[in-house]
């Protein structure tokens, strides 16, 4: 038995009851309000935490903070928040009633899963949240090179890319998975989406 491990976990838990015990900030999105603990906000996400609570002195005072970003993806990071887990799967159909059209249902899953990751992936690089941007990298890059039905539609990677590549640096570590997966296919893929999206981003080189 280890009494180290032991007194860590304890530790741990104690820890996460005491932030249990601080008070919560109310988050926004556009249409739902989410109950957050301030101490455990300002731990494990401590850039979020000083945006949310620096006072903005060009806004009339409110009871809740507004932050842009879907409920699916603010149900993901309340998820990792407080479980210190990331799902993998969710709903289908996109809490925000945005879901993609395609004319296969499971090519229209998996563009929603796609896009979910993606846009939790910017939301975690947008807060400092290394963390949960390595868990949604994660599966990112997993679903891009395991799918392989884009000879036929290139509808979730098209989307997909041009999402990363209008949001993030060029140099991001999943702006690079997306251009190094374009370059590899680039001749299965001379659809007019991706030729315009290498005109208007440049080399398709990581």
């Amino acid at each position: 038995m280890s009494y180290i491990s032991d007194e860590k976990d304890t530790s741990e838990i104690s820890s996460f009851v005491n932030h249990l015990r601080t008070e919560t900030i109310v988050i926004r999105t556009h249409n739902l309000s989410f109950h957050v603990h301030r101490g455990l906000l300002e731990e494990k996400c401590s850039a979020l935490y000083n945006y949310l609570t620096t006072p903005d002195w060009n806004s009339p005072p409110s009871e809740s903070l507004y932050i842009n970003t879907s409920n699916e993806v603010m149900s993901s990071f309340l998820q990792w928040l407080y479980t210190d887990t990331y799902p993998i799967k969710h709903n289908p159909q996109d809490a925000d009633n945005t879901s993609t059209t395609t004319t296969d249902a499971s090519t229209n899953e998996f563009t929603i899963s796609l896009m979910h990751h993606t846009r939790t992936y910017i939301f975690a690089y947008v807060y400092q949240i290394p963390i949960l941007r390595d868990l949604a990298a994660k599966h990112v890059t997993k679903m891009v090179e395991a799918h392989k039905s884009w000879a036929e539609d290139t509808t979730p990677l098209l989307m997909a890319t041009r999402l990363a590549l209008v949001t993030l640096p060029d140099a991001d570590p999943l702006v690079c998975v997306f251009r190094a997966i374009i370059l590899t296919y680039m001749e299965m893929w001379q659809t007019p989406g991706f030729i315009a999206l290498i005109k208007d981003h440049g080399p398709t080189s990581p």
